[in-house]
């Protein structure tokens, strides 16, 4: 008797074993099929490419300068909407070209696009565009995920991860690259979201110094591309994901109920002052 016991035992556990093994040679199909997709994907385009000999127009092409100019303009008729509606009394805003190089906030707002100066408090605005698929915001934890992208994702960001760091919760920012016979990816060396949020950190901490009263600040990732795959991890971090006008009034009406801030006419052009003037 004893002995049907332990071969039952066995042939539980064996089961076991088969059942997981199983699951994971799934995964692995499913991993491998879709990086085939895109390879085909790519092939298909490229001989698509090849027999066209016409010149890209400029609809094609899309420009740092002109997709900033476009969030820029996304951005005023948001705002003058809200201004209309009373959300927002007045505002302005800088584009960080207008920051002077030797102005001692240059480097630190270096990365952000527009700085936008209103009445109830200061909002970062980074866009951001990339011309391949991407991949925002992934860290190297593996997190279970009925998406199949979600957790493709996240065990690329594994493998790598694995490679360099003992914490799980490092985000990774990663493009897929196709070429004809390989498909790699690119692992850039900084995360934008992390990026924003230790700007608007560092520049909370320097203003208050600086004018001696804390003003609320706010910032927001423009996203120009359908290319990107932003995680579900991005909810957990104090940088919103912008993608539309709808989503950027969205974001500002939350602020304008929030902020902690009135700022006056000299106040806010004593902000343009600390930005533009050379130190």
């Amino acid at each position: 008797m004893q002995f049907i016991y332990i071969l039952c035992a066995i042939l539980i556990i064996t089961l076991i074993a088969i059942a997981l093994y199983h699951v994971q040679l799934r995964r692995q199909l499913d991993y491998t099929r879709y990086a085939n997709k895109r390879l085909e994907m790519k092939l298909r385009y490229e001989k698509q490419k090849s027999k066209m000999n016409e010149i890209p127009t400029v609809k094609s092409i899309r420009p740092p300068h002109n997709e900033a100019r476009r969030v820029k303009q996304s951005i005023i008729q948001t705002i003058n909407c809200l201004k209309d509606a009373r959300f927002i009394t007045n505002y302005k805003i800088l584009s960080v070209n207008q920051i002077a190089k030797k102005n001692k906030y240059y480097s630190m707002l270096a990365p952000i696009d527009f700085v936008v100066i209103t009445n109830i408090g200061l909002i970062l605005i980074k866009s951001l565009h990339f011309d391949t698929k991407t991949f925002v915001h992934y860290t190297g934890k593996l997190e279970d995920s009925k998406s199949f992208s979600e957790r493709f994702a996240h065990q690329i960001s594994a493998n790598y991860h694995q490679q360099f760091h003992e914490s799980p919760n490092v985000p990774y920012t990663f493009s897929e690259v196709i070429e004809t016979d390989k498909v790699t990816y690119q692992f850039y060396k900084y995360d934008p979201l992390m990026i924003v949020e230790k700007v608007q950190q560092r520049l909370s901490q320097q203003i208050e110094m600086q004018l001696k009263t804390p003003i609320t600040i706010e910032s927001a990732i423009f996203n120009m591309s359908s290319e990107i795959q932003r995680s579900k991890q991005l909810n957990h971090t104090n940088v919103a994901f912008i993608e539309n006008e709808h989503e950027l009034t969205t974001f500002i009406k939350q602020f304008s109920r929030t902020s902690h801030s009135l700022l006056d006419e000299a106040t806010m052009n004593q902000l343009v002052v600390l930005f533009t003037q050379k130190h």
